[in-house]
């Protein structure tokens, strides 16, 4: 199962990088108004995170 979140930020280059440590994970892509992380749960579970401008 993937499952998809979506967090609206008010600076992205910032929370790119907040992301990046809190995650352990850098970005497997990035746009000027978007950056998408790939994370796998212990289960196999895929979960997409996507960081957005406001």
């Amino acid at each position: 199962m993937k499952s998809h979140l979506s967090l609206y930020v008010s600076d992205l280059l910032t929370s790119t990088d907040f992301y990046t440590r809190f995650l352990g994970v850098a970005p497997v892509k990035t746009k000027p108004d978007y950056a998408k992380f790939e994370l796998a749960d212990p289960a196999q579970e895929q979960v997409n995170a996507v960081c957005c401008p406001q």
